[in-house]
C-alpha cells in the first residue's frame, strides 16, 4: 500500500472516533453494579449548558456529579467497572403523577462515589439517558486516585 494512501487513512479513522466522542454517540458498555445516587432538583442558571458532568478524585474514591435538564424526576446509575476504566451510566426517569411542572427550566442534580481498590489513573466515563432510551457520553476524563 502507498504510504500516502495509509496515512490518509490512518487520519480518517482517527477523524470519524474523535467525532463520534464529540457528539455523544459513544456506545455504552453493558454495567455491572448499581450506583447509589443523591438527586436534587433546581432551577436552571441563564445561559447554563446542559448536560455537564464533573469527576474528582480522591482517597480511595471517585466522585461524579451530573447536572441535567429535567424536573420530578427519579435517577438511578450503575457502573461497568473494567481495570483502570470506569463507566457511570445514569438514566433519568419521569416521576409518577402528582409533581407540577415548573414555569421555567430545571435541573435535576445527581451524584455518587465509586470505591475502588487500587491507587492509580483511571479513565471515567459519565453517560446520560432519558429512562430506558440510548444513553449518551457526556464527560470523558482521566483522574488519579490515591491512598
Amino acid at each position: 500500500m502507498h504510504p500516502t494512501l495509509l496515512l490518509r487513512a490512518a487520519a480518517a479513522v482517527v477523524s470519524s472516533s474523535s467525532f463520534s466522542c464529540q457528539t455523544g454517540d459513544a456506545i455504552a458498555p453493558p454495567a455491572s453494579e448499581p450506583i447509589p445516587v443523591a438527586t436534587t432538583n433546581r432551577p436552571a442558571l441563564p445561559g447554563e449548558a446542559l448536560p455537564v458532568a464533573q469527576v474528582t478524585a480522591g482517597g480511595s474514591t471517585i466522585v461524579f456529579l451530573v447536572k441535567r435538564e429535567g424536573f420530578c424526576m427519579s435517577v438511578s446509575a450503575s457502573l461497568s467497572r473494567e481495570p483502570r476504566d470506569l463507566a457511570v451510566i445514569g438514566r433519568a426517569y419521569v416521576a409518577p403523577a402528582g409533581c407540577d411542572s415548573p414555569a421555567r427550566r430545571s435541573v435535576i442534580e445527581y451524584s455518587g462515589t465509586i470505591r475502588v481498590l487500587e491507587p492509580g489513573d483511571y479513565q471515567i466515563r459519565i453517560y446520560d439517558a432519558e429512562g430506558n432510551g440510548t444513553p449518551h457520553l457526556i464527560e470523558s476524563t482521566i483522574v488519579k486516585v490515591s491512598f
